[in-house]
């Protein structure tokens, strides 16, 4: 069944309120958007704020980066190199 945008809005409104549920609702449809148009189906703003937030790991050199999380950057495609 194809998503109603507008109703899961208002389902949403009863939990979030209804200020948040617009918010929220804008927002994933924009990164449902995004993901549909990108090659890996990760939307570009979530790809490029990990490799933001990598590379302040890399340069501050802290041991919060991507290993210590168990979350390998290079195999899931969020490398340096890749290029979605």
């Amino acid at each position: 069944d194809p998503v109603d945008p507008r109703r899961a809005q208002l389902d949403l409104a009863g939990f979030l309120g209804e200020a948040e549920a617009a918010s929220f609702a804008e927002e994933l449809w924009t990164l449902l958007i995004d993901a549909q148009k990108s090659q890996g189906g990760i939307p570009r703003v979530l790809v490029e704020k990990k490799k933001a937030e990598l590379a302040r790991q890399q340069a501050s050199g802290g041991a919060g980066g991507a290993a210590h999380h168990g979350y390998n950057a290079h195999k899931s495609g969020l490398g340096a190199n890749h290029n979605p």
